[in-house]
């Protein structure tokens, strides 16, 4: 707050590890500054941070923005939703700690056991038998602590998203690096351990871990002295829990070919690899994508299309004699354009999800942007998204989509990938799991290849629009790295009715309806007017006749709850407005009316006397 002008509120950021990930405005409502006599008290800020940012977050800062001056916490900060019932947190390499609330804390209470899961699959499941503390309503309270260390396996440089679950049956704990028991041993398998509800924490932690990691490294070149009790170890342990997370760009490339191969398609037993068509747009550069196609396993037949500069339009009828011909035998085709360059193992991984989503009609991946001297940094796409896919068409340069879809599209007149890309929107609502988002860069795409097609994307977008009936106004814009268009929807019209308290002031309610029926003719509103029981003022009568919509209550107290709430209950717009008989709308106040006397969510009351509000 401004001491000097307690009117004013503050725009603040909250700051994770650094990052700003959420803004608010410094209006809420906090009783110490109110009982102080601060202003109205309206000074507090409160942020939600998702489970899986808390479990993996080691500094929140709260600033103000563009000031970059540090806000104290007063609370402390907690995730939001069901991290209540728990916390993990990553420690580093594949070593995990955590706690977990569980009802019934006494000696007899059975200790409960931690079920984790690593990319989906049940990894180990371990007792939480050690002592914690946890704040609860700002009290400190015990709670079952658990400290655990992941398999070695897992320790591949490549990033896992691990779960904890409380466990169901207890069943031990069980090794995946060779079938080596543990204590309290025993595979998991025929009597899995289920995890009840929901993740510990709120959500999965992601980690990354090394074969041998610098804490290792340190152990062998000290021995005798204790590798906790290092100079180094500090840095060492910040260091591996900090390096995962701040990779350079300039590192990107050589991070890329330090990961491991692609795992080898593993599909159900007697399920035969579907054959997989590969459509380059465009004619340049066709020898660097055909080429890198060498690398590929599994079942896949290429080909070009001719296209324009933009490498995003087509003619829908060499690719349907594509489809007929070399690719007859194809169950999905994946799109590209010319110069693209498929990573290896890419193949494999689109046949592996198309196994894995049989429900899924379009595939979408991530790619990597190769600039013009050479250097690539990778262009990581969000989950599916409507808006995005119209404004941006983010997932028109490296997306596949299943044979039967693909017909239906070329049928509807697609012939962009644009259009390929979000003509699945037209059938709404969608299936679940109908389009899916793979992550991981699939292919290297040329950045001036990514930056064109704005006419294209107009075109597309406007050809959906047009096909569901939406009415917008849309226009190219500026994108930085993907093509832009701007779509402005209009607002839905909203009707609106009146309600005329003309009992209370008959004399003058003629005055009032003269000056609000033509806005009420505006937006297509319904009349509805109060009126004195018994004789009726003569001069209403040629205002009323004339609309199409009026209503007419007699009511002797025009002004208590019960009328008020009758009129609501009978009105159909979607808002309803409320004058008395003998104001004029000048100068109009607009309050809520008070939900507990309003059986309407939407219901203001509009009161004025002569320019001057009447509360």
């Amino acid at each position: 707050m401004d001491p000097e002008d307690l009117t004013r509120r503050h725009v603040v950021e909250l700051l994770v590890d650094g990052v700003p990930i959420q803004v608010t405005r410094a209006d809420l409502f906090h009783p110490v500054l109110a009982e102080a006599g601060i202003g109205d008290g309206c000074y507090g800020f409160q942020f939600l941070v998702p489970a899986p940012v808390h479990a993996s977050a080691t500094r929140f800062e709260a600033r103000l923005a563009n000031v970059d001056e540090v806000l104290p916490l007063t609370e402390p900060v907690e995730p939001a939703g069901e991290a209540a019932r728990g916390h993990v947190e990553w420690l580093g390499n594949l070593r995990f700690r955590g706690w977990v609330r569980q009802p019934g804390s006494g000696e007899d209470a059975a200790t409960p056991r931690i079920l984790v899961a690593v990319d989906g699959d049940a990894v180990m499941d371990v007792p939480a038998d050690r002592w914690a503390g946890a704040f609860a309503d700002g009290v400190l309270q015990p709670v079952r602590g658990f400290d655990l260390e992941l398999p070695q396996t897992l320790a591949d440089g490549r990033l896992h998203q691990a779960v904890f679950t409380i466990a169901g049956p207890s069943v031990g704990s069980w090794d995946i690096s060779g079938g080596q028991e543990m204590s309290t041993e025993q595979e998991i398998g025929a009597g899995q351990a289920v995890g009840n509800g929901q993740p510990v924490g709120g959500a999965a932690v992601p980690f990354l871990a090394f074969a041998d990691p610098v804490r290792a490294l340190l152990e062998r070149q000290f021995p005798d002295d204790g590798s906790d009790r290092h100079s180094e170890a500090v840095r060492i342990d910040l260091h591996e829990k900090l390096f995962p997370r701040s990779l350079p760009f300039t590192e990107y490339e050589a991070w890329c070919a330090a990961q491991p191969p692609a795992p080898a398609l593993a599909l159900p037993e007697g399920t035969a690899a579907e054959q997989l068509a590969l459509v380059f747009l465009g004619e340049d550069a066709l020898d660097v994508s055909f080429g890198a196609l060498q690398h590929q396993g599994g079942q896949w037949v290429a080909g070009a299309l001719p296209s324009d500069g933009a490498k995003a339009n087509f003619d829908p009828a060499p690719l349907g004699a594509f489809m007929t011909g070399e690719a007859r035998n194809s169950t999905a085709f994946a799109f590209l354009p010319a110069g693209a360059r498929l990573r290896p193992g890419s193949v494999t991984r689109i046949a592996q999800a198309l196994a894995d989503h049989p429900r899924a009609i379009m595939l979408f991946a991530d790619v990597d942007v190769e600039e013009p001297d050479g250097t690539v940094w990778p262009l990581a796409f969000p989950a599916a998204d409507y808006e995005r896919s119209l404004e941006q068409g983010f997932a028109a340069r490296c997306f596949v989509l299943r044979t039967p879809a693909l017909r239906t599209a070329l049928k509807r007149g697609a012939n962009s990938v644009f259009r390929l890309a979000n003509f699945l929107y037209d059938f709404h609502p969608l299936p679940v799991g109908a389009i899916v988002h793979m992550p991981g860069a699939l292919a290297r795409v040329p950045a001036a290849c990514l930056r064109r097609g704005h006419a294209a994307l107009n075109r597309a977008t406007a050809e959906h629009l047009a096909v569901t009936k939406q009415i917008a106004r849309q226009a190219i814009a500026i994108g930085e790295c993907l093509p832009a268009v701007r779509i402005a929807r209009a607002p839905p019209r909203e009707r609106v009715d009146l309600v005329v308290d003309a009992a209370s002031y008959p004399a003058l309610a003629e005055r009032c309806l003269r000056a609000a029926l033509p806005a009420l003719r505006r937006v297509d509103g319904e009349l509805i007017i109060i009126l004195p029981p018994g004789k009726v003022n003569p001069a209403l009568a040629p205002l009323l006749s004339p609309l199409p919509k009026v209503k007419v209550l007699q009511r002797a107290n025009p002004r208590g709850a019960e009328t008020f709430n009758a009129v609501v209950a009978g009105a159909e717009g979607q808002s309803v407005i409320f004058l008395s008989g003998g104001m004029a709308p000048l100068n109009v106040r607009i309050r809520r009316w008070p939900r507990d006397r309003c059986p309407r969510e939407r219901c203001w009351r509009y009161d004025t006397v002569w320019g001057q509000a009447a509360c």
